[in-house]
């Protein structure tokens, strides 16, 4: 899937197998946040799309922005669209953010990307991409988890700080991807 700043984003349906690898079937826009509204006085913005599966439509979450009332900077917070499962009709759109950002100080505080996401049990876990902004580079990201217990409507961080950020050996920021893995059975994680 391609992100597309204010505009929405493209989407592209399950993938097409005919023996030849993988080849997505494109549909065109299927969702423009400026034409809904977004919580928390976001205008704009559906970057960088995850997507749960229900039995009756697809829940996408991504992220939107707030501007901050000092000096225009953006602040980052997920909120979802539900689609139907032909990505041809808008169901409903989150009225609050799904995870509030962090507190002043935390890894967080200034933005969440949104998150991999993990069934487990009756829990949905959601590995964020969380990012603060610093002096002598732009942000800094860490990895935190957040669990859902209503299918993804809200997130409660499982602590304040991250499960994995820099460190010794690992001094830069990453994002994290997670994806079951079907032959071990499972969750392996993919760092950038």
């Amino acid at each position: 899937m391609s992100a597309d700043t204010a505009s929405g984003w493209p989407f592209w349906t399950e993938p097409l197998d005919r023996g030849e690898g993988i080849r997505w079937k494109k549909v065109g826009k299927v969702f423009d946040p400026t034409t809904v509204n977004l919580p928390v006085g976001c205008l704009e913005f559906a970057q960088s799309p995850h997507a749960l599966k229900f039995e009756d439509f697809v829940r996408v979450f991504f992220s939107t922005r707030s501007a901050d009332s000092d000096g225009g900077k953006y602040r980052s917070h997920i909120a979802f669209v539900d689609m139907d499962k032909s990505f041809q009709s808008v169901i409903r759109v989150s009225s609050n953010e799904v995870i509030p950002l962090g507190a002043l100080g935390t890894f967080d505080e200034h933005g969440i990307f949104p998150m991999s996401l993990l069934r487990h049990g009756d829990a949905i876990y959601g590995y964020t991409t969380g990012w603060s902004r610093r002096v002598s580079v732009s942000v800094e990201t860490a990895i935190g988890l957040a669990v859902s217990h209503d299918d993804g409507v809200s997130f409660q961080r499982a602590g304040p700080g991250p499960i994995l950020a820099a460190s010794l050996h690992e001094p830069s920021g990453f994002c994290c991807v997670l994806r079951k893995c079907r032959i071990l059975d499972r969750a392996r994680a993919l760092f950038t």
